[in-house]
């Protein structure tokens, strides 16, 4: 997810990704996986306030320095 300077600090990030997560839950997805840099700190304190957490690094950035990887489970 990107939003342009222009449209930060409305809430509207936060509110897509609830709608995202909603949205996996109802089509049955079991967890939720990102990866983003660690210079996204506003996307970082998003994702964790929103229940992210930590995993094991996955896919193309699994070896790429400076990724942060992290993950939601849906039915908890």
């Amino acid at each position: 997810m990107f939003t342009l300077w222009e449209h930060r600090r409305q809430g509207w990030a936060r509110d897509i990704l609830r709608e995202l997560i909603v949205q996996a839950q109802v089509a049955g997805a079991d967890r939720l996986l990102l990866e983003t840099g660690v210079q996204a700190v506003p996307a970082l304190a998003l994702y964790v306030s929103e229940g992210f957490v930590p995993v094991e690094p996955f896919g193309y950035y699994a070896d790429a320095e400076g990724s942060v990887f992290l993950g939601k489970d849906l039915h908890a």
